[in-house]
Parts: C-alpha cells; sequence; structure tokens
C-alpha cells in the first residue's frame, strides 16, 4: 500500500500568496509513480507544462507562478523517461531545487531524508538563499506526514536551527489516518 502524504509544498505555496508574499513554484511529474507538483495542479485543470507564458500571467495577476521544470531545462527534461524507468530517486531529485531559474530570497524544500535535506538547505544557502526550510518526513517522503513526525531543518543567513513538527501536537487522532 501506497503511504499518504500531505502535498505541503504546492499547497503551502497557494496559502503563502493568498497572504499577498509573492511566491514562485518549480516543480516537476513525479518521477516514481506518487504525485509531482506538475501532476497535481494538472489534475486542478492548470495548464503549467504548456508554456512558460502561463507562470509569468500567473505571477502578474496573482502573485503565484508554477515553473515546470522541464520548459526550462530541456536537457535535463529529456532523462525523464530514464528515470521513471529507474523508479526510485536520483541525483537529479536533488538537483530540481537547486536549479530553480529564479534567485528567491526564501525558500522551502523537500527532501527524502535528514541528511538531504542538510545539503539542499546549505546548497540553497551557498547559493545566496538567505532563509531556507528543508524538511523531510519518518517516511522518506518529501512532504508533511499526517501519521508520523517530519523534521524541519532550516538555516538563516549563517545560523542554523532544527525542529519536529508531530501530527499528535497538530491533528486530531481521526485526522491522522492519511
Amino acid at each position: 500500500m501506497r503511504p499518504a502524504f500531505v502535498q505541503c509544498i504546492d499547497l503551502s505555496a497557494l496559502v503563502v500568496a493568498s497572504e499577498g508574499v509573492p511566491v514562485i513554484k518549480h516543480g516537476n511529474r513525479s518521477s516514481r509513480g506518487w504525485t509531482g507538483s506538475t501532476d497535481l495542479l494538472e489534475a486542478w485543470g492548470l495548464p503549467v507544462a504548456r508554456s512558460r507564458a502561463f507562470g509569468q500571467q500567473t505571477y502578474r495577476r496573482f502573485g503565484i507562478a508554477f515553473l515546470h521544470a522541464p520548459l526550462y531545462h530541456p536537457a535535463v527534461a529529456r532523462l525523464a523517461a530514464a528515470r521513471r524507468r529507474v523508479g526510485q530517486r536520483t541525483v537529479f531529485n536533488l538537483m530540481g531545487p537547486l536549479l530553480t531559474p529564479v534567485r528567491p530570497t526564501y525558500q522551502l524544500v523537500g527532501a527524502p531524508d535528514r541528511s538531504s535535506a542538510r545539503l539542499l538547505v546549505e546548497g540553497l544557502r551557498r547559493r545566496g538563499v538567505r532563509w531556507v526550510v528543508g524538511l523531510t518526513s519518518r517516511e522518506g517522503c518529501d512532504e508533511v506526514s499526517p501519521r508520523n513526525p517530519t523534521s524541519l531543518l532550516w538555516a538563516v543567513g549563517r545560523r542554523r536551527s532544527s525542529a519536529t513538527l508531530r501530527p499528535e501536537t497538530l491533528l486530531e487522532p481521526s485526522e491522522r489516518r492519511g
């Protein structure tokens, strides 16, 4: 049975943008059969994978844009079929957040484990992101888990810190089924 996860990064982007904070989300389709950002947004009827123009229009109009990674990195896009055949995480899963075509001040990034989260947080900090949060669930997913603890690692300038989100402090037992 496939574990259930909350698509927190995409949903949090919408919440933050609804509060007037400009948001640019860089993502892709799932390479392993779970839901990627592009998959989720297309299921909602948004044509995010068709052209760069859609992201530019939504950013100007609503303050939020989704940048479908293959539109910005054609060389990496040509490897998509091979990545799907492998059926597990590859180095490209870690490269995605580092290849975002914009230079954000703040960035939230999901990672499959704490070690990868540390690498991404440090890599993004060195790339000039001033405030970076990496998250990973105990199940090994790059999203928040409704059932098990989710680790948060962050860097603000040169300072580092960490915390753990625990479902029992955020959700009622009946809401934690996932």
